[in-house]
């Protein structure tokens, strides 16, 4: 005797597959494809019908980008994530600080820093101590449009916050911000944010800030930096040795930023009036120096 076979039975959903496409391809959810069938087409069928028939249409076109080809030394690329929970000094608070990556695009290798708290100065600091741990400085850098780093976005001349402006002409270094709820533009840190987070920070408490950058550094060079990266099938390291050449030489000189606010004398007429020349950004002093504003402005006084 032969079996019986059933030919599948078309979804109540075939007739509205155009409606549907277009509205997944705007990112919608079934919830809301599900009732703009009802109100505007008509549609009699269950609501789990449409989300079944969605998520075959997602599966089935899976969305697609474009993959960019780096020279070595053009790009890195830097963001902001969270780090792992670590005692607030001096207290029994325990709280999660600033998490700043910084990817070569090219060689995927990372530098990673915790801070406690962001500025524009703290933001300008981070990309100098990037461009000292790799040995040199790439073409340009893509960002987020944060504050620290971008005043006012544009797509074709956005306005960078001036500190962060004079750091990155100290280093010969252009910026490209990406544009506004564009992450993919800066995949390659997003990726790396993440790594960092699932992998090396997840589950752990430190001490400080200091324990956890040398622990951050030490998986960098250990794990991070060895491992044959996904799409390239290349070692990490491997790719960072043929890159490093091809970054642009540092200054022998970092940039010298304005002095703190307790540093500042504002009764000190001298002090002042620097202040008022260049409120950003100094010429260029050892790197990692900071200006005590205060004792420059007795010695010009007296």
């Amino acid at each position: 005797m032969t079996p019986t076979t059933f030919a599948p039975t078309a979804s109540a959903c075939e007739p509205h597959r155009a409606f549907i496409e277009a509205q997944l391809r705007l990112r919608r959810n079934a919830v809301a494809i599900y009732q703009d069938l009802v109100d505007l087409h008509g549609y009699a069928g269950a609501y789990n019908s449409v989300k079944r028939f969605a998520n075959k249409l997602r599966h089935r076109e899976p969305e697609q980008f474009d993959r960019l080809a780096f020279l070595p030394g053009e790009e890195m690329q830097v963001d902001y994530g969270e780090g792992a929970l670590t005692r607030v000094p001096g207290t029994e608070r325990w709280r999660k600080p600033r998490l700043f990556v910084a990817t070569l695009r090219y060689s995927r290798r990372s530098y990673r820093c915790v801070v406690w708290r962001s500025s524009q100065e703290t933001w300008a600091r981070l990309h100098e101590q990037a461009w000292r741990y790799f040995g040199g400085s790439c073409r340009y850098v893509v960002l987020d449009n944060l504050k620290e780093g971008v005043l006012k976005p544009d797509l074709y001349e956005p306005e960078l916050n001036p500190v962060y402006a004079a750091a990155l002409a100290h280093y010969s270094v252009v910026a490209d911000p990406a544009r506004v709820r564009d992450p993919n533009r800066k995949g390659s840190v997003e990726n790396a944010i993440g790594h960092t987070q699932a992998t090396a920070l997840k589950g752990r408490r430190f001490e400080s800030i200091e324990e956890q950058n040398t622990f951050l550094e030490h998986w960098e060079a250990k794990w991070a930096a060895l491992r044959i990266h996904g799409s390239e099938r290349r070692q990490v390291q491997a790719m960072f040795e043929e890159e490093k050449p091809h970054l642009q030489p540092l200054p022998l000189l970092g940039m010298q930023y304005s002095p703190r606010p307790s540093e500042r004398s504002a009764t000190t007429a001298a002090c002042a009036s620097i202040t008022a020349a260049t409120p950003h950004a100094r010429r260029p002093s050892a790197a990692g120096c900071w200006c005590a504003c205060s004792s420059a402005a007795s010695r010009s006084a007296s």
